[in-house]
């Protein structure tokens, strides 16, 4: 699981953050899946999206 890059006691963009892994993770992978074909691949490209997802929330924050 991709981590985010917020501390739990710096900031409570670090829960929303883990809702938004949790609830979308396995859904992403699934898609990615199917248009990339390879696993690896698949997981490397759900693991940026979260890392671009977690950049947003930092700058919200």
């Amino acid at each position: 699981m991709p981590t985010c890059q917020i501390k739990p006691d710096e900031d409570k963009g670090y829960s929303f953050c883990r809702k938004i892994y949790e609830g979308n993770h396995l859904r992403m992978l699934r898609i990615a899946l199917g248009i990339l074909k390879h696993q690896m691949d698949a997981e490397n490209a759900v693991n940026d999206a979260f890392v671009s997802i977690n950049v947003g929330i930092i700058r919200i924050y």
